[in-house]
């Protein structure tokens, strides 16, 4: 019986420990979704869908999201796992992606009904 008393403080303070030391579970997927949408929202004031969730590493993850008004265009971003701070997205890119192929793709399908165009936009801030 004194084992068993011995163990369960032993137990009891090594939780008390870890809740003090700042480990916690990670985020769930959702909620990390809910940060991601929040985040892109606040940037462009419009309403965002996160199709993906991936690399989680840390305090960090990738997620492939699309505008709700426009589900055929896909990007991704690099967002805080907390909903918070600095975040990178291709958005932007996505929208001129979408209004490249809208103006090529005419001209292409003169040559071939069978080819897919999808322009691939890199914008580099700071050049």
């Amino acid at each position: 019986m004194k084992k068993l008393v011995k163990l369960l403080i032993g137990f009891i303070n090594l939780m008390s420990l870890l809740s003090l030391s700042g480990c916690s579970l990670p985020p769930s997927e959702s909620q990390l979704k809910k940060n991601a949408t929040k985040l892109l929202e606040e940037k462009y004031g419009e309403e965002f869908v996160v199709n993906k969730i991936w690399g989680k590493r840390g305090a960090t993850f990738d997620a492939s999201c699309s505008p709700k008004s426009d589900k055929s265009i896909v990007f991704e971003g690099f967002y805080p796992n907390s909903g918070e701070g600095n975040f990178k997205d291709e958005y932007v890119e996505g929208l001129v992606s979408k209004e490249l192929e809208e103006k090529i793709k005419p001209y292409i399908q003169k040559i071939s009904d069978d080819c897919l165009v999808k322009p691939l936009v890199f914008l580099y801030e700071g050049y």
